[in-house]
């Protein structure tokens, strides 16, 4: 019995802005403006509007697999320059041939292609006798971006499904014809429509774990303004005798939060989790940039990414007689901007993945109390300093 895997919600893609991959708010303006980053070029990603679908909810870039709607547990790959409709198989072969790309459409207008993952440069085109095959991009051939560019529409079967249609060619349509991949004109019969539906899944290939490398000589350390997460007045202004406070406050707050920005290359699936082999950035007390050693974690793309810490603040603070101090909490932070390449490593296939990007975090390396003390005569006037 061939093994077939349980296909998930065909249309979990989720909308995506590939220029900001997550974001955590150590301070309120720091929320608002990589918010602000997010929505503004989340309105400028390209999404599919459609005559019957305001947007396609998946985001292009996605790496998939396409399951024919019958027969289930057949799904389109190529094989020797051309596409076929085959039943899974559990080798790497044909989890690396059935995995393919759902990008932009290389003539734009809202249309996507179908890159290969295992073979990048080459895409599903409608060839000779309209058999559909793989092949290389060729920027000489004039024919060559229509033939392989298509709208998305409802499965002709089920519109909670796709069909995809030619680009130059209206109502055509891309189909299995017993094993073979076809594209012919729209036939008002079950057996077209049943054909012409395709179910997107889970891409089968699987990633194992993600090993990142900093280019550390790029590196770029920004100080920002101190977080202040405390604010208190001490009044001593009415009285004659010094006063002395004693503190002992623990301050639960953000200590670090990272995204990661201008990814390119191998596109990763929001909402996916991912095991992540990379070392930690920290900036010690002088402001330095530092490295602890390589761990492997867990990383959701597109989730927010931050760690809390206790800060403890023990402080003696004396208030002298008429006068009253404003002590403020802080936490010094740091941006850090550093340059890397990512390894995506496969589960069960020896082909390996890359994508760059730029890592971006902002931690608290230090803290403390600033003193901002009035002095006041007698009588209640303040004495400037």
């Amino acid at each position: 019995m061939a093994f077939i895997p349980k296909i998930q919600n065909p249309f979990k893609f989720k909308k995506l802005a590939f220029g900001l991959l997550g974001l955590a708010a150590i301070s309120a303006v720091l929320f608002l403006t990589l918010e602000q980053n997010i929505q503004s070029e989340s309105e400028g990603a390209t999404f599919l509007a459609r005559d019957d679908f305001d947007i396609l909810p998946f985001s292009l870039g996605s790496l998939v697999s396409l399951q024919c709607f019958y027969p289930r547990g057949y799904f389109l790959r190529h094989l020797n320059g051309m596409f076929l409709a085959q039943e899974m198989r559990d080798d790497e072969d044909y989890r690396l041939s059935a995995s393919l790309i759902l990008d932009y459409g290389l003539t734009g207008e809202n249309t996507v292609s179908i890159r290969s993952f295992n073979m990048p440069d080459y895409y599903l085109r409608i060839g000779t006798q309209n058999l559909i095959k793989l092949q290389q991009i060729d920027h000489s051939d004039p024919n060559f971006r229509a033939d392989a560019t298509f709208k998305v529409k409802r499965g002709l079967i089920d519109p909670n499904l796709i069909s995809f249609e030619s680009i130059n060619r209206p109502d055509v349509y891309i189909r299995q014809d017993d094993d073979q991949i076809r594209a012919q004109k729209r036939q008002n019969n079950y057996q077209f429509k049943d054909d012409a539906t395709w179910v997107i899944s889970d891409s089968l290939v699987e990633v194992d774990y993600i090993g990142i490398s900093y280019f550390k000589e790029q590196a770029n350390i920004t100080i920002l303004p101190d977080l202040i997460v405390q604010d208190t007045l001490i009044d001593n202004s009415q009285g004659s005798q010094p006063m002395i406070q004693f503190n002992n406050e623990i301050i639960n707050t953000n200590s670090s939060t990272e995204y990661f920005e201008q990814l390119q290359g191998f596109g990763l699936q929001i909402g996916e989790t991912y095991k992540v082999s990379a070392r930690t950035p920290i900036v010690d007390m002088n402001g330095q940039i530092f490295y602890t050693s390589k761990q492997i974690r867990n990383w959701t793309y597109g989730n927010v990414n931050t760690k809390y810490s206790e800060f403890a603040y023990e402080t003696s603070l004396i208030i002298s007689e008429f006068s009253t101090m404003n002590a403020t909490y802080i936490v010094k932070q740091a941006r850090i901007r550093i340059p890397f390449e990512a390894t995506v490593h496969l589960k069960d296939a020896t082909l390996t993945q890359f994508f760059t990007g730029v890592w971006v975090g902002i931690v608290s390396y230090d803290y403390g109390v600033n003193r901002i003390i009035k002095s006041f005569s007698p009588d209640g006037l303040e004495i400037q300093q």
